[in-house]
């Protein structure tokens, strides 16, 4: 049943929900569609899922795939004490490292204040920050990649 509905979310914000299209600061001609959420582990683990939302550049404000992913992430924590959430943010390599790590912070932090809204408790959050530094996608320093700009957020002991 839990295997058939993360097909059905899958299938509902990978293929069903728009793209959304950025143009590339760098290039005005270059232009990137990347889905705005996926789930990263889908196996059948009852201990840990990972799950990851991407941000609109220089950006921490939640889309509303995002959000939609949040409200089903709180769902399946509902009535789960031992839970934990770890949320990490990240950007891309467009702007300082400083900035940059401080932009990071703000994207976890936002996604831990929904996720406080949506009736978890803020002592089952844990959240980090790694600016440019872990990207999924290696790119030059000052280029700006959509993949790149997420938070990673992690279900453990559920």
């Amino acid at each position: 049943m839990l295997i058939h509905l993360y097909k059905i979310i899958i299938f509902t914000f990978i293929i069903i929900c728009p793209l959304i299209t950025l143009t590339n600061v760098e290039a005005a001609d270059t232009v990137r569609s990347v889905p705005q959420l996926r789930i990263v582990s889908e196996a059948n683990v009852t201990n840990s899922r990972s799950f990851m939302i991407f941000f609109n550049y220089d950006s921490y404000s939640l889309l509303s795939p995002s959000r939609d992913l949040l409200r089903h992430i709180s769902l399946l924590l509902k009535d789960k004490f031992k839970a934990t959430v770890i949320l990490t943010g990240h950007t891309d390599r467009a702007g300082s490292e400083f900035y940059n790590l401080g932009l990071s912070q703000r994207r976890a932090l936002a996604v831990k204040a929904f996720l406080k809204q949506l009736g978890l408790h803020a002592d089952t959050i844990h959240v980090y920050w790694r600016g440019e530094y872990e990207p999924l996608i290696r790119t030059n320093d000052g280029a700006n990649e959509i993949r790149n700009r997420r938070v990673e957020i992690v279900l453990q002991n559920f």
